[in-house]
């Protein structure tokens, strides 16, 4: 056995002590810890452990976040978490009797082992926790923000449930889409006299054109996201976070990522998916158009009926109209 893959599997002794405490190593962000902590409950009644402990990244510790039988969870750097994930899957150690690893396996080819006909949550209930798909999903609580932040954001921001708009472009998963859709939206809102920000990390993202930055904790966002007009935004775990609020989300989507549809995965939160496909469907009917060659796309997933939009123009007219007509009332 090669010497660091001995020194790991010390360490991990060392922080898994309890034999009856189940240790679940969650590598990587927000929607994969929500989805492991909400599990939590149901895979520690499966592998007969009474509590259980989660190993995940420590800028994921601003989330305020509290699990059913989850006592604690241990944060760790990015460098050593990138050492448990690659000897993760140079072992295939995915679970032994008080731990599991929090996410999916990979196969020969390198692609991480899910099936195609199950979305997202149901996908960890069967091929990382070896739950049936009736297992409970158990909605976490949030830690409430400090008085005095949420008093500060109040007075440095707009917080308006008529007028203020937040943006979060930012994905960390995935390419983000162009800064040009966002301006787009932007620009459209605030000639409408709406209130524009965008969501932005203290470090590396910037505010999109036409907009102010917004920074807040997580906790204080989760509890002022409510109290606006609408969080506009790529898909990311961010809205999976947001989707235990009744803040009005509006989520872009690329199509044909159905799997992560917020509305099928949150059928309790005030969400609605806008598919995008200009990168997957429009070159194809660019060419066809260019060839003079009349064609009608239709495009259908038995998921999923939300529209899906061919271009960038069809989708910012889709949002301003949700906006605009469909959020009166939230």
């Amino acid at each position: 056995m090669e010497e660091w893959i001995s020194k790991v599997e010390s360490d991990l002794q060392n922080i898994m002590k309890e034999k009856d405490t189940l240790y679940i190593l969650c590598p990587y962000h927000i929607g994969d810890l929500i989805v492991n902590g909400c599990l939590a409950h149901a895979t520690a009644i499966r592998k007969g452990k009474s509590r259980v402990q989660i190993i995940a990244l420590e800028r994921l510790n601003s989330l305020g976040l509290v699990f059913r039988d989850v006592e604690r969870i241990l944060y760790t750097t990015q460098e050593s978490m990138n050492t448990l994930i690659y000897y993760t899957y140079a072992t295939k150690r995915y679970e032994a009797d008080n731990f599991i690893y929090g996410h999916f396996k990979m196969s020969e080819d390198h692609h991480f082992i899910m099936d195609k006909d199950l979305n997202f949550i149901e996908n960890y209930k069967r091929h990382v926790f070896s739950l049936p798909l009736d297992a409970p999903f158990v909605s976490p609580a949030i830690i409430k923000p400090s008085e005095e932040e949420i008093a500060k954001l109040s007075t440095d921001f707009i917080i308006d449930k008529d007028r203020t708009i937040l943006l979060s472009p930012y994905n960390n998963s995935n390419p983000n889409l162009k800064d040009e859709l966002w301006e787009e939206i932007a620009k459209r809102l605030t000639e409408k006299g709406f209130i524009v920000y965008t969501n932005v990390a203290p470090k590396g993202e910037e505010p999109i054109a036409g907009t102010r930055p917004f920074q807040a904790s997580f906790t204080a966002l989760f509890f002022l996201a409510e109290k606006m007009r609408a969080v506009v935004g790529y898909r990311s775990g961010l809205f999976d976070y947001l989707a235990f609020t009744k803040a009005n989300l509006l989520c872009i989507g690329k199509f044909p990522s159905w799997s992560y549809n917020l509305k099928l995965l949150f059928p309790n939160s005030n969400s609605q998916m806008f598919y995008y496909a200009s990168d997957f469907i429009a070159p194809v009917y660019e060419y066809l158009a260019q060839n003079e060659t009349q064609a009608q796309i239709k495009l259908h997933h038995p998921k999923i009926s939300e529209p899906i939009y061919l271009s960038q123009e069809e989708i910012v007219r889709a949002i301003i109209s949700a906006i605009i007509y469909n959020s009166r009332d939230c």
